[in-house]
This record gives C-alpha cells, sequence and structure tokens, in this order.
C-alpha cells in the first residue's frame, strides 16, 4: 500500500485497484495540496483546484484516461449519493470548478511521467490562470437549469401516499 500521492503516482497498480483508487486517493491528494497551499483555499480555491488537479493526473496516470473520465464524472455527478462517491448536495459553481480541474489533472496524468513532473505542472496550471475556481463561476451556471429532485423526499412522500392508499376507502 503506497502511503503518499508520490507513492501512488510513481507506483503501477494492480488489478485489484481499480475497485479502490477513486477512494484511496482523495485523502492523499488532499494531504499534497495542504502541504503545496494550506488551508486558505481548501473549499473553492487554490488548495481544492491542486487537490482536483493532482487526484485526477494519478487517478489517469494508473487507470488510464477512459476510467479516469468515468470515475471522475460519477464523482461530481449531483444524482449520486456522497456516501456512494457521488456529488448529490455540491454547490453547482464547485462541481463546474472540479469539472473543468480533473479535465486539466487528467492531461497532466497522461503527460507527466513522475508525480514531481504532475506537481511542477500543476502548480504552473495555477500560476497561469488556467484553473477554474468557484468564486469565478458566472451565476448563471450557479442556478440549475431545472428544478432539483429531492428523491429522498419523493421516497418518503411516495411510500406515504402508498400507505394512505392502502387504508383509505
Amino acid at each position: 500500500m503506497a502511503d503518499s500521492l508520490k507513492d501512488l503516482y510513481n507506483t503501477p497498480a494492480q488489478p485489484w485497484h481499480s475497485l479502490s483508487d477513486p477512494f484511496t486517493i482523495k485523502q492523499p491528494a488532499s494531504s499534497a495540496a495542504f502541504n503545496e497551499f494550506g488551508a486558505s483555499g481548501e473549499s473553492g480555491g487554490k488548495t481544492d483546484a491542486l487537490r482536483h488537479l493532482l487526484g485526477a493526473a494519478t487517478l489517469t496516470r494508473r487507470q488510464g484516461p477512459e476510467y479516469a473520465t468515468k470515475a471522475l464524472n460519477w464523482h461530481e455527478n449531483p444524482d449520486v449519493f456522497q456516501f456512494l462517491g457521488g456529488g448529490y448536495g455540491q454547490r453547482p459553481e464547485d462541481r463546474q470548478m472540479d469539472l473543468h480541474n480533473n479535465t486539466i489533472g487528467m492531461h497532466i496524468g497522461n503527460t507527466a511521467k513522475t508525480y514531481d513532473e504532475a506537481l511542477q505542472m500543476a502548480k504552473q496550471f495555477i500560476n497561469e490562470g488556467r484553473v477554474r475556481y468557484a468564486k469565478d463561476i458566472p451565476t448563471t451556471l450557479q442556478q440549475p437549469s431545472k428544478p432539483q429532485t429531492d428523491y429522498v423526499d419523493s421516497a418518503i412522500t411516495g411510500g406515504v401516499d402508498l400507505v394512505r392508499k392502502m387504508f383509505s376507502k
């Protein structure tokens, strides 16, 4: 088991890692980003952007771009509950930021041969202003285009309606 993101990036994945990598990469990516930029940009800022760049790069490097695309899009999907690895409840501007930065991270993972090279590229993308931050997302993207369905409320309401129908004349 790798102890750091550098270890994960520089170590080829075994076949069974395809199940665990999306979950095991997140914490080391968070630590690596925190070590570079601290807590000030942990949500929606530089630290958050670097976490996504490095996490997406590592997943791409270990599992390939097709797998990484599916796993990263699943993670940002607003219709998938967080306990299943999805983005349910995430703010739309954070989702837009993450999707953009994940794409850049996948490019880094396809290009950088070592973790040190990936880190250098990620910091360069940040310094050049090529990453996206939540605060910079236009207001039109922050509002959902259609009403969001609350699936928990729907399930509860549907169950109540079913019971009501069973006991009514």
